[in-house]
């Protein structure tokens, strides 16, 4: 089956319908004029995680720095002639572990699996060990913060 093609010169507008469940973007396409994508709502962060995936590559080909963090997600800041530490954090819809054995001996890590957005790991065995330790202990963590948050006195409102 073949692919539609239409070279994109910029994003003109975009909408959602009223009812929340779908998304419009509207383009200015070179020898297509405007070009109107609608797409369900379920399909944005896979959309989200392409676009930031791609635009990585391209920046990693350009030698650029990575781009600047979005709200809601903490990066480190980098000063100039220090390494980069900035990352982009995404929740993954699903994941995958497995190990190969067939070929290569490791553990595979997978994350989005069966998506478009699919990304995934290779660890061997020692790191992939590492590693769950490391989760189990940080995730005990969260845990505990949460509870501690949950049951922590409220603090009282001043009287008139």
């Amino acid at each position: 089956m073949d692919k539609l093609v239409a070279k994109i010169d910029k994003l003109t507008s975009h909408a959602v319908s009223n009812d929340g469940s779908e998304v419009t973007l509207v383009f200015d396409a070179k020898h297509v004029g405007e070009l109107a994508l609608l797409m369900k709502t379920e399909c944005l962060d896979d959309v989200m995680a392409a676009l930031s995936q791609a635009k990585a590559a391209i920046q990693s080909k350009r030698g650029e720095p990575a781009a600047q963090s979005k709200p809601g997600v903490t990066a480190a800041q980098s000063k100039p002639g220090e390494p980069n530490n900035q990352v982009t954090l995404t929740v993954p819809k699903n994941w995958l572990v497995s190990a190969d054995l067939q070929m290569h001996d490791v553990v595979l890590l997978i994350f989005n699996h069966k998506t478009d957005a699919q990304s995934g790991y290779a660890l061997d065995a020692d790191t992939a060990k590492k590693m769950a330790v490391g989760l189990v202990k940080n995730g005990d963590a969260v845990l505990a913060h949460k509870a501690s948050r949950a049951v922590a006195p409220k603090p009282k409102e001043p009287g008139p």
